[in-house]
């Protein structure tokens, strides 16, 4: 059981699907200029504070928790450009085909239980 679950996230790990499922922060990548998405272009943040991603072409943000993703153009989250759910996980591979240019860009992520239409299953494991 154990050699299976190793070797499972190892897996995992290999393909990029593995993420911090931490209560409170979330995993964002990015790409810039078409490539695709990559680890060496990632952030770990938490939720309330504004990240400061910068000039990029793609945005994919996963979470543990329902939240809703602002989207602002320039450095200090201050100009809104777009607000969206996140359930799992939200992904635009075109953010200059979304908003007509190549702009800087800066995210804020924020709680919102129960933003999502799903319900999610709450089970006691005592």
């Amino acid at each position: 059981m154990l050699k299976n679950t190793i070797l499972y996230s190892l897996f995992l790990a290999s393909i990029s699907c593995v993420y911090s499922q931490i209560q409170g922060r979330l995993k964002t990548y990015w790409s810039v200029n078409y490539y695709p998405f990559a680890e060496n272009a990632s952030g770990v943040y938490d939720y309330g504070n504004c990240a400061n991603i910068g000039t990029i072409t793609g945005l994919r943000v996963i979470s543990a928790e329902d939240a809703e993703v602002s989207i602002f153009s320039g450095p200090s989250c201050s100009n809104l450009l777009d607000k969206k759910k996140l359930c799992g996980a939200y992904a635009n591979k075109n953010l200059i085909g979304s908003y007509g240019s190549s702009i800087h860009i800066s995210l804020r992520v924020n709680r919102a239980p129960g933003i999502c239409k799903y319900k999610k299953k709450n089970e006691d494991c005592d």
